[in-house]
């Protein structure tokens, strides 16, 4: 009974690292490399990454 509510955890749990790891990625790129591009990316990934979690937490 309780496998919806511990996949929706695990899905959250998958979203956070995969949200955390980009944006990681992303600002390196930013730092070092001065792709300011890149910026446009990080907000994209936080957006995103806020809204499926909020989706998420709606079910």
């Amino acid at each position: 009974m309780l496998v919806p509510e511990i996949l929706a955890i695990f899905s959250l749990v998958l979203l956070l690292a995969w949200g955390i790891r980009a944006l990681v990625v992303l600002f390196q790129e930013w730092i070092f490399e001065g792709n300011y591009w890149s910026i446009v990316g990080t907000v994209g990934v936080i957006l995103m990454t806020l809204s499926l979690c909020w989706l998420a937490a709606l079910d």
